[in-house]
């Protein structure tokens, strides 16, 4: 049995590579990174070719700049994997490429690669740069991908997987954030601020509309 998997900020894939020898299958695959994307399409093209065909790859492959500043051993050893690969087990055959800001990437873009099969499972990882302790950890200050978190966290929500894998550094946690406790003495609803909200608050007693039934009548 296969599970769905939806991947986020994909890279050349070397997570999904993983969870599709753990059983899982990618649907789709969003990775903004034009290099990386070329990565996934080509390697589904060479899992396809025979032996003839994967010789013209190869060729077509050593043109590039890249290649230049490898020695003739190096190519050789380079190559002579991906021939032995070629026979070998394929993984991420059936993952519709998404290139792009996941920004723009709309949930029902994503849903409709599903083709209303259920999906057991969301993963990536975000950018770790805003968090992590090697960094300026500007956190959510980082105009340029602080707030690439929220993307992930947008698709869970609206997607519903039954698992996600969410990948980053223990520096996220030590992310500076308020705690908002709402409740209404309409409803009797008690509730935590969603974060986008809390960190929106100016004044942390400032009443806002319920989050349930959008009464004013809040504390």
């Amino acid at each position: 049995m296969k599970y769905n998997l939806i991947s986020l900020f994909t890279g050349a894939g070397g997570l999904d590579f993983g969870l599709e020898q753990a059983g899982f299958n990618t649907i789709t695959a969003n990775e903004l990174e034009p290099h990386a994307c070329e990565t996934l399409r080509r390697n589904k093209v060479l899992s396809t070719l025979n032996s003839e065909n994967t010789d013209n790859f190869i060729n077509e492959a050593l043109r590039q700049a890249c290649f230049k500043r490898l020695s003739e051993t190096e190519k050789e050893l380079f190559f002579k994997r991906i021939r032995k690969h070629t026979n070998q087990e394929k993984y991420l055959q059936n993952c519709t490429v998404i290139e792009g800001d996941i920004r723009g990437v709309s949930s029902q873009e994503i849903a409709s690669q599903l083709n209303n099969e259920e999906l057991f499972c969301i993963a990536g990882g975000p950018p770790c740069q805003p968090f992590s302790k090697a960094g300026k950890q500007k956190s959510l200050d980082c105009t340029k991908n602080g707030d690439l978190f929220y993307e992930f966290v947008r698709l869970v929500n609206d997607l519903q997987p039954k698992w996600f894998i969410f990948e980053n550094v223990k520096g996220m946690t030590f992310t500076r954030t308020d705690v908002i406790y709402q409740h209404c003495n309409s409803c009797h609803a008690h509730t935590v601020a969603p974060f986008l909200i809390r960190q929106n608050f100016k004044n942390h007693n400032e009443k806002k509309p319920c989050l349930k039934c959008g009464s004013t009548e809040t504390q």
